[in-house]
């Protein structure tokens, strides 16, 4: 997966949850490399799921709305 998504991701949890609840959600996806995604590399798509999980556990919100939600984030951001 392109590294803008991951960027952009990164992006709608700081809208949603501000600058800490981000923090929080990538440092509990544990990911290789910290959660910093350059937006022209190509990550995993795995590495998606374990961001939007530990979103959903810590929020409380439900993976598959978090999905949507960024989904609609994207469309404003690309249109």
């Amino acid at each position: 997966m392109k590294g803008i998504i991951y960027s952009e991701l990164v992006g709608f949890l700081d809208e949603q949850g501000g600058p800490s609840f981000t923090e929080e959600v990538l440092a509990g996806a544990e990911l290789p490399h910290g959660g910093a995604f350059s937006r022209v590399s190509r990550y995993p798509w795995e590495q998606a799921v374990q961001v939007v999980t530990s979103a959903s556990k810590i929020s409380g919100a439900d993976a598959n709305d978090l999905c949507e939600e960024f989904g609609k984030f994207l469309f404003d951001r690309f249109t």
